[in-house]
């Protein structure tokens, strides 16, 4: 019995192993497609999005999350190490701010909010989970996302 067997027994959903470029499905059967730290993972990101728009219904939602390389977080430890181990790790082979990820998915989805996660720098990270610093760095990153440490993309086919 193979993995993806066993993953669909236990979880009773169907669990399809694909290519993100060219998806196993028929055109316009998901209402809502989500894709959390695997655009980035691409060598096209923008046949992936193709896909997604090939595959969503009309109206249908997506939900992209993405590490953001823009961030104050990535640049400085960039500048300061060499590598933030976060966005830019080499498994990664794109790189995403913003400004990039609009362009990109603007001309097939309307976009409905761009948000940050809470960032947190990983050398002192511990200091992050007390309550009141993830109060505000929460906040922080939802009115700064040049701050956040990932961005999420709400859009709408």
């Amino acid at each position: 019995m193979s993995r993806y067997e066993l993953m669909n027994k236990k979880f009773l959903i169907p669990i399809v192993k694909g290519d993100m470029h060219n998806l196993p499905f028929k055109s316009n059967g998901f209402d809502c497609v989500v894709i959390n730290h695997v655009l980035e993972h691409s060598k096209n990101p923008l046949s992936v999005i193709d896909e997604i728009h090939r595959v969503l219904k009309s109206k249908g939602k997506l939900i992209i999350g993405v590490p953001n390389y823009g961030s104050f977080q990535s640049r400085l430890l960039k500048s300061l190490v060499g590598s933030d181990f976060y966005a830019y790790v080499k498994e990664h082979k794109n790189f995403f701010d913003v400004l990039s990820l609009n362009r990109m998915i603007k001309n097939k989805f309307n976009i409905k909010q761009i948000r940050g996660t809470a960032f947190h720098i990983h050398l002192i990270g511990k200091f992050f989970e007390l309550p009141l610093m993830r109060r505000i760095v929460k906040r922080l990153a939802d009115n700064y996302i040049r701050l956040s440490q990932d961005i999420i993309v709400f859009a709408e086919k």
